[in-house]
């Protein structure tokens, strides 16, 4: 199993370690509620480095990725990232990334569970092109510092200011003497940056940004409150809310596909969904009743004094900001309806909830 340059770093905190994605990440330090809540009033700082980074470089870079993915890179200049799929030809997402254009060539952050996959699509469809596809997870780490205070604290960190960053845009900085990648994105809802360094720097970049965020209240966090505060944005799962059986339409991502572009993988099926509709669509939950909402439950609709299904729930949990049990789900399209009163089956029991659209809670970027 792989571990994070910064594993030490977590055991001295005290992190309680999960399997995730073929790595031992933390899940939590203090507590899952703890964490989500700190990073809300103040911020958290995650190790996420076991996303997968892949460099694609060479003169045929771009025409490689834009014959591949959903969005229209041409636009894509340097010190920019864009949110996209990589698609089957059935249109089902392979992966959904961020790509990054640099100077020279294109970094690629891919889901930790995907990463030889998409290696293997780069590989498979580049075929015959000039080009250099590099996988560079293992040599480098990236962090994630998100929360209100998050600019404050990045300030207090790099060497020059990173306040002319708006949202999906990158600069690179020098923090406690090291060259470090940082990018306005994140996966919680709130103001973050996320910052890509050699994983030999990682400790270094790890500790400058907790000793400046001591008296301000940040905390490690780990990937238990990464979960329930992306849930809270309305952000999928991959593996979860989306993969490869379900296409950006049917999971209300159809904004990320651009549709006039020219040929891509799964064109023709998404301009179909598009002309057509889908049958199925991810919706948010709100469970009315004291209950938490889980991974398979049943999603039923009340027809004359009887439950009919009409879905099933993909992501499921306690919203420690609500105070109320959230889900994404996947119901019939002719019965997405906001404020529609719905039934959600968790073991034995019934729970009244209302369809809403995601997001749950909404800070701004």
């Amino acid at each position: 199993m792989n571990r994070s340059p910064l594993h030490d770093a977590h055991k001295k905190l005290g992190a309680r370690f999960i399997e995730f994605g073929g790595w031992e990440m933390p899940l939590q330090y203090s507590g899952v509620v703890e964490e989500h809540k700190t990073v809300r009033a103040a911020a958290g700082l995650f190790d996420v480095s076991h996303l997968g980074r892949i460099e694609v470089a060479g003169p045929d870079a771009f025409r490689l990725l834009n014959n591949i993915v959903t969005a229209e890179l041409a636009g894509l200049s340097a010190g920019t990232i864009a949110y996209t799929f990589f698609c089957n030809e059935e249109g089902g997402i392979l992966d959904d990334v961020l790509i990054y254009r640099r100077s020279s060539d294109f970094l690629i952050c891919a889901n930790a569970a995907n990463r030889e996959k998409i290696l293997d699509w780069l590989a498979t469809k580049g075929r015959g092109m000039t080009l250099e596809i590099r996988d560079v997870t293992m040599s480098t780490a990236q962090l994630a510092l998100q929360g209100p205070l998050a600019k404050k604290l990045i300030a207090e960190v790099c060497d020059r200011d990173c306040d002319i960053l708006t949202y999906h845009h990158f600069v690179t900085r020098t923090v406690a003497g090291k060259e470090v990648m940082v990018a306005r994105s994140g996966y919680t809802g709130e103001i973050g940056f996320e910052l890509v360094m050699a994983a030999g720097d990682a400790g270094a970049v790890w500790d400058a940004i907790l000793a400046a965020g001591t008296e301000s209240g940040l905390k490690p966090a780990g990937l238990g409150a990464r979960d329930t505060l992306r849930l809270e944005a309305g952000l999928t799962l991959y593996g979860h809310d989306i993969d490869e059986t379900t296409s950006p339409m049917e999971a209300g991502l159809q904004r990320f596909v651009n549709l006039e572009k020219g040929g891509f993988e799964g064109k023709t099926p998404l301009s179909v969904q598009r002309a057509i509709g889908v049958k199925r669509r991810l919706v948010g939950l709100v469970l009315e009743d004291k209950g938490i909402p889980r991974e398979g439950c049943t999603v039923y609709r009340e027809s004359d004094g009887n439950l009919v299904e009409v879905g099933v729930i993909t992501s499921g949990n306690f919203s420690p900001s609500l105070g109320k049990g959230i889900a994404l789900a996947y119901v019939a399209s002719d019965t997405v309806q906001p404020g529609l009163q719905l039934v959600v089956g968790v073991r034995d029991k019934r729970f009244r909830a209302r369809l809403v659209e995601p997001p749950f809670y909404r800070r701004g970027k």
